[in-house]
């Protein structure tokens, strides 16, 4: 959190563009965040949300870790959905004890079993699965199944960081957030400055972003918290260590 009350009248005043400008209707931060890892902003981010709600969050994300503990320790429902057999398979027995925690296989509409990859796509480093620009469908399964499991807004915070669809998954999120929740964009933005884009699309993530109201970037550790209608989050979260 912001360290005393009168940084948090300057972060407001530096970064809440439309007090300024009430013609504009967003606000935006950038924290330079290098060496530090996203794991923190995660675990501040959702113990600062589960105060502000004083009631156990729910969340919804594509793409299950280390961000699954984080998020299951102050909650009482997190969703993860995963497109790789091998992973999923992993995390099904790493998660096995933890009812909180309700895993779900969904593969890409190329990839029936799970097990594809597209070197080339991605770094060759074993990890990622990404789904291929042939087949796209945007109203395939591992998109839409949230919205047609949940009705409206029904989720405190959604984590993206498959290894596709991500423009889409946003798309969807943005139906599913509470008012006051966080949608959290995991590989974003680029270290190194350049128009990174979504598999299978191809669409650059910029323009998807840029569409949220309220923005707030870690840039040293890729990670983007988006928001539509509330920015608390670009005032209560800082260079987390």
């Amino acid at each position: 959190m912001a360290k005393n009350p009168i940084n948090k009248f300057y972060i407001f005043f530096k970064y809440r563009l439309r007090f300024f400008l009430p013609y504009f209707s967003f606000s935006y931060r950038k924290i330079n965040s290098e060496g530090v890892s996203y794991k923190p902003i995660l675990n501040k981010l959702s113990k600062i949300i589960y105060l502000r709600k004083a009631r156990p969050l729910k969340v919804l994300e594509w793409g299950p870790g280390e961000n699954t503990k984080i998020f299951a320790s102050v909650s009482d429902l997190v969703i993860s959905i995963e497109s790789n057999r091998t992973w999923y398979e992993r995390y099904k027995w790493l998660f096995s004890s933890n009812k909180i925690i309700k895993l779900n296989y969904i593969p890409y509409p190329d990839d029936p079993k799970g097990l594809k990859r597209y070197p080339g796509e991605l770094p060759n480093d074993g990890h990622h699965y990404v789904a291929h620009p042939q087949f796209y469908d945007p109203q395939c399964i591992y998109v839409t199944w949230p919205l047609k499991q949940f009705n409206g807004k029904s989720f405190d915070i959604i984590f993206i960081d498959g290894g596709g669809y991500r423009c889409d998954c946003l798309r969807i999120a943005r139906k599913l957030i509470v008012d006051e929740g966080v949608i959290v964009l995991h590989d974003y933005p680029p270290q190194d400055g350049k128009v990174t884009r979504d598999m299978p699309t191809g669409k650059p993530y910029d323009d998807i972003v840029k569409q949220f109201q309220h923005i707030l970037l870690f840039a040293g550790n890729r990670t983007t918290l988006l928001s539509d209608q509330s920015d608390w989050f670009l005032f209560e979260l800082d260079e987390t260590k």
